[in-house]
């Protein structure tokens, strides 16, 4: 046997030590044949861009796998030209990108395999240095500073598949805590929460989340290890901002499909959509009401227009009256056309009749005592409330007078539906009306009986 064969018997059985996943599929006395599938081994994270400027580019640590396939003959080995055949399979490199790599691959080594120059070296390690160089070497030649700079957006989107696939294949097979078991299990088995920092296995988040959302403790539904934060209200100028701060869940409605029964996750959004809108309502009256029809909260989409339509039932009502719309040019029976001030004025006794005549001639006599008689129908209302033991008390949000006649401090409002305090009029979460009265921080603790009728101390 020559020296060629020996040296590439040898050379093979070292590979084989290196590299447990390479194969031999065809060994005969003149040749042998294999694979070796790798992936590129990147200096520094890769930011993959793709040729659409406006698609975002990814970061990829390493490179997708290629496949190296090779043929060395015995007699001339390790001669690059004909000791050695081989070609390079991947499912993402471009034409072009292979044939650079084969060109640099060849001026690399061929001053040490050509046979007939000064500088051949028999015993020089061709498939081992072959291997290395496309492992270590091949993705400097790929990437400039860093970036690699996709041709085709279809070959962006394959180097995004296969990206995800390998994140996946690594975290299926890495081990996690689950912080509320406290069991390890592998990846495969966990679940990745909406963070994408922290992880649940798959039966404590069908457990844990299930019985929140059975028990109605929507406020608790989020990652349990990331730190309770809630954005700063009063910094949000603009109702947008706020909707879409108060109305997006810490974990998405559509998160908990795939764990739990559709009844639950139908349930997580009504009672997280219920108790939110009322927390926009208490922040921006203005901004969302119920409709009267199916009792759906329902945004006022634009801050001029008053009709608003139902996303439910697909009812168009007036967000001030809760009456079918009834046109913009129609009057609403809740609103005073007239500014404050003048009706204020035509009510005012000291107004001289001059200019009570005035004022009917601009605004029209019948509207101006209907707005004056509606005023000091208020003002006596607020007079009666404001008395002593008084049963009245103002809706929050349709500022209907409501009177209590019996029953306990939590309201709810015949005209809007929105349920409220009695005692101090803030209005109440619909999911969990009474813990207005039974957290201990609430100014209205221990009061939800309070001055309901039988309940007075017995002197």
């Amino acid at each position: 046997m020559d020296v060629g064969t020996d040296h590439l018997d040898n050379d093979i059985e070292i590979l084989s030590v290196m590299y447990p996943e390479l194969q031999l599929y065809g060994t005969s006395d003149n040749c042998i044949c294999g694979c070796l599938e790798f992936a590129l081994i990147c200096s520094q994270d890769i930011e993959v861009l793709c040729p659409n400027e406006n698609t975002s580019g990814i970061i990829m640590p390493k490179l997708p796998k290629c496949t190296l396939n090779f043929k060395a003959f015995r007699e001339s080995y390790p001669n690059l030209q004909h000791g050695l055949s081989y070609a390079l399979d991947s499912e993402w490199m471009s034409t072009e990108d292979v044939q650079t790599l084969k060109e640099k691959s060849f001026r690399n080594f061929i001053t040490q395999c050509d046979s007939e120059g000064p500088d051949y070296d028999e015993s020089f390690p061709l498939l081992m240095m072959l291997f290395d160089f496309f492992i270590n070497c091949a993705a400097d030649f790929l990437c400039v500073n860093g970036r690699y700079e996709c041709k085709t957006s279809q070959q962006f989107e394959n180097l995004k598949r296969l990206r995800d696939l390998a994140l996946k294949e690594e975290f299926n097979k890495t081990s996690f805590d689950c912080c509320i078991c406290l069991e390890v299990q592998q990846g495969s088995n966990f679940v990745a929460m909406p963070c994408q920092e922290h992880y649940l296995c798959r039966g404590c988040v069908k457990s844990y989340f299930g019985t929140m959302i059975e028990e109605g403790r929507i406020q608790n539904v989020r990652c349990p290890e990331c730190p309770i934060t809630e954005a700063d209200t009063n910094t949000l100028d603009y109702d947008k901002e706020l909707e879409e701060v108060i109305l997006n869940p810490a974990i998405p409605f559509n998160f908990f499909e795939s764990f739990l029964s559709k009844n639950l996750c139908d349930r997580y959004k009504r009672l997280f959509l219920e108790r939110m809108y009322t927390k926009l309502f208490q922040l921006r009256p203005h901004s969302c009401t119920k409709c009267p029809r199916c009792g759906n909260w329902c945004l006022k989409g634009d801050p001029d227009d008053d009709m608003v339509i139902c996303q439910q039932c697909e009812l168009s009502f007036c967000f001030n009256c809760l009456h079918s719309w009834h046109g913009s040019a129609n009057s609403c029976g809740n609103r005073i056309s007239v500014e404050l001030k003048y009706v204020e004025e035509y009510a005012d006794e000291s107004t001289s009749l001059d200019r009570k005549r005035e004022l009917e001639l601009r605004f029209g006599r019948k509207t101006m005592e209907l707005a004056a008689d509606q005023l000091l129908g208020d003002k006596l209302l607020d007079l009666a409330i404001e008395e002593k033991d008084s049963n009245l008390k103002r809706c929050p949000h349709c500022k209907t007078v409501i009177q209590r006649s019996e029953g306990c401090n939590k309201m709810k409002c015949t005209i809007c539906g929105v349920g409220f305090c009695f005692v101090c009029g803030k209005v109440l979460f619909g999911d969990d009306p009474y813990a207005h009265f039974r957290e201990y921080f609430s100014p209205c603790y221990g009061l939800l009986f309070e001055g309901m009728p039988g309940t007075e101390d017995n002197d």
